[in-house]
């Protein structure tokens, strides 16, 4: 009587452990397909972030090509400005010149009619 208890608990033993591996493997597959599943996500995240990133990167090439555009324009604009600048400047600066050259001929033709009435009348020493 007493075997036969213990071939029963050892069947029973078994028996459990089998449904038990059996559950494992049930288990086992659930983890795997959970596992397949989040690949599949990550991979479908993965694909909608590099399009975006690929978007984005557009949309800035774009940007900086207009940021350029306007920086060469402001460029261009202040180079004109400080033509203009330097032009005007240059012109007041030959203004003044020719005053200065006006004055000194003034100057120039005083002193020569000084000196000639010298020499066409001689002082009574």
């Amino acid at each position: 009587v007493r075997r036969r208890g213990g071939v029963r608990r050892l069947r029973d033993t078994v028996l459990e452990g089998a449904e038990g591996e059996k559950a494992d493997v049930q288990e086992d597959d659930g983890e795997l397909i959970n596992l397949a599943e989040l690949f599949k996500k990550a991979q479908e995240e993965k694909t909608s972030s590099l399009e975006s990133n690929q978007a984005l990167q557009r949309k800035l090439v774009e940007y900086l090509r207009t940021v350029k555009k306007s920086d060469e324009q402001k460029d261009a604009e202040k180079s004109v400005t400080d033509q203009d600048a330097r032009y005007f400047k240059c012109l007041a600066q030959v203004n003044e010149l020719r005053d200065e050259m006006a004055r000194l001929r003034s100057q120039y033709d005083k002193t020569a009619m000084e000196m000639k009435k010298r020499c066409d009348f001689p002082s009574g020493d």
